[in-house]
């Protein structure tokens, strides 16, 4: 109850940075409601907790109101915080990677191109942070050892926190090396991908959601970490890459395009004329 209503605070206020206390009540919440998003009549069988929050969003007169939009806001919004307070040492990573991860949730959660719009409208600017804070992490890694992150090998978990987190400063983002985020964006990415693949219909000539798409795949072709970028590239040639009716493609998306097309193998509709 209490996280309750620490979450209806946090709504109500939009605090740019969120305390330790707030990020995991933050999480323990939300995760309850992707994890009930789904449901007809969630609320009754949600944790007292998560019940006021569930009961705001469980409107399904019209698609825009379902709660996955609104949660996803709400994960936007709160991630954002968290990761401030992070990049400031005064919260720890655990808090924050659980609230990274539930993004996941939701990307599982989404069956049709209209929600896979509402999703990259709502989360989209937040999970770009993810790509690039993801991608500075893994350039540090490489820079630590003299190497380029494009060309570095994989490494484990433990061996990329050794060779980073010697500098000390317990809970600063900057300070937990190149795995400081990098699992939880990689997976999370991995789920939103698929959620693409699944839910984009290249039979359809559908300009909103390219547009909104746009910039989320313009930063993964562009990243500097390879798991992020090989994923986009295979996921575009799996679905945006097949669109057989033309589409307006935003600019920004026909330049990096236009580049990635010069290294790797990138499916180029016909309607890109590049």
């Amino acid at each position: 109850v209490a996280a309750g209503r620490v979450c209806e605070q946090l709504q109500d206020s939009a605090p740019a940075v969120l305390s330790e206390a707030q990020a995991r009540y933050a999480a323990l919440v939300l995760a309850e409601l992707v994890r009930h998003e789904e449901r007809d009549d969630p609320a009754p069988s949600a944790s007292a907790h998560a019940k006021p929050l569930l009961a705001r969003y469980t409107n399904r007169r019209n698609a825009l109101e379902r709660p996955l939009l609104h949660i996803a806001r709400l994960w936007a919004q709160w991630t954002g915080a968290a990761l401030r307070a992070a990049q400031e040492g005064s919260v720890k990573l655990g808090p924050v990677k659980e609230l990274i991860l539930l993004a996941g949730g939701l990307a599982d959660g989404v069956s049709t191109a209209s929600e896979l719009h509402a999703l990259a409208s709502a989360g989209g600017e937040q999970l770009q942070s993810l790509l690039k804070a993801c991608a500075r992490e893994k350039k540090r890694g490489a820079a630590s050892q003299g190497e380029l992150a494009e060309s570095e090998p994989t490494q484990s978990a433990g061996a990329a926190g050794a060779g980073a987190g010697a500098g000390g400063g317990e809970g600063r983002l900057h300070h937990h090396g190149a795995n400081g985020l990098r699992d939880e964006a990689e997976a999370v990415w991995a789920r939103v991908c698929a959620a693409i693949v699944r839910c984009y219909s290249p039979h359809q000539a559908d300009a909103a959601l390219v547009q909104a798409l746009s910039p989320l795949l313009c930063d993964a072709f562009a990243s500097s970490n390879l798991a992020i970028k090989n994923k986009a590239v295979s996921t575009w040639n799996a679905s945006l890459g097949k669109s057989s009716v033309p589409v307006a493609y935003p600019e920004q998306l026909r330049a990096a395009l236009s580049k990635l097309a010069k290294s790797v193998a990138i499916s180029v509709p016909a309607a890109l004329d590049m």
